[in-house]
């Protein structure tokens, strides 16, 4: 009887690792990317892709972030959360960047509860005038 267990219990924690050691339908690396997808993103891994109008403004220009999270449009709905690493240079309230002086600036977009990665980096150069 005592064997019997022994053996039984044995198998399961062979089942165990074997699932648990790459036997899976859909083996994950450690920042969530499917190991056998060539594109690198699991199935069921939902990404926040975001870009901006224009990555390189001048003083007093805007332009804006669009974007989508599994194929849904992000909207300005109160779940688009936006931060600029530097306001002095570029303001961002919800989808509209703002120039407002020389430098560059990182933007960091969340949307329902998914972080975009990387964040957006804008350049705003001094007004010409033409």
């Amino acid at each position: 009887m005592r064997n019997r267990f022994a053996a039984g219990s044995a198998a399961a924690l062979m089942m165990a690792c074997a699932a648990s050691c790459g036997l899976l339908a859909h083996p994950t690396s450690n920042d969530g990317a499917d190991a056998n997808n060539p594109a690198g993103s699991n199935p069921g891994t939902l990404i926040l892709n975001v870009s901006v109008g224009k990555s390189i403004l001048m003083v007093g220009d805007t332009t804006s972030i669009t974007g989508s999270v599994g194929g849904v449009t992000i909207s300005s709905n109160g779940l688009l959360v936006t931060s600029s690493s530097d306001t002095s240079v570029v303001y961002v309230g919800g989808p509209l960047i703002l120039a407002r002086a020389v430098g560059t600036a990182t933007i960091s977009v969340a949307y329902s509860g998914y972080q975009a990665s990387p964040p957006l980096t804008v350049s705003v150069i001094p007004r010409t005038n033409r």
